[in-house]
């Protein structure tokens, strides 16, 4: 739907400028980690294979200063740029340093084969359309879980416009778990 979605805007008569942020998360998430924050305090979380899969993430506050600043920038138009901190991170990382985030020293990562979340997504999707509830979590998300990398290089958007990342992995996670905290979602 995203690459549709832009295959649209690209054919107005528009100055578009097109912004492609990979797993955002941060304050206020309650759809992309919050799961995998509850799961690593009780000490074990679930990492899709073997936990290899290489990510790269962006804070919500990076993602909105990025808004920003294409917005602010001249000469934009007409393209398309990944925002992004840098560094990337496995599948099985991100799970363990959740787990020091909130204080959990050990979270013991638990590999969900292909097979088991097809399932159990396909039964996820089916009962809540039965129950006409959104989800994001149907048999097709598994063609996401299950590839070797969802990695970005936000160098052209940086050079670009002058904007950087400030939040790393482990700084964002800890104000997530913080807002996660006096939210009394953990």
């Amino acid at each position: 739907s995203k690459l549709a979605s832009e295959q649209v805007l690209r054919e107005l008569p528009l100055d578009w400028t097109i912004l492609r942020p990979p797993t955002v998360y941060g304050p206020r998430d309650r759809e992309n980690l919050l799961a995998v924050f509850r799961a690593a305090r009780v000490g074990i979380a679930p990492v899709f294979g073997d936990g290899s899969m290489e990510l790269s993430l962006i804070h919500v506050g990076d993602l909105a200063s990025a808004i920003i600043a294409a917005g602010t920038t001249a000469g934009l138009g007409g393209r398309h740029f990944y925002v992004n901190h840098p560094e990337i991170v496995t599948s099985a990382g991100l799970v363990r340093a959740i787990g020091e985030a909130i204080g959990q020293a050990r979270v013991r990562l638990l590999p969900v084969p292909e097979w088991v979340a097809r399932g159990l997504l396909t039964v996820s999707g089916t009962t809540a359309s039965l129950l006409r509830l959104k989800t994001i979590l149907r048999a097709d998300k598994a063609n996401e879980f299950y590839q070797d990398a969802w990695t970005a290089d936000p160098a052209a958007f940086e050079q670009a416009t002058g904007w950087r990342a400030t939040f790393d992995m482990r700084a964002g996670l800890a104000d997530a778990a913080n807002w996660y905290r006096s939210a009394g979602l953990l």
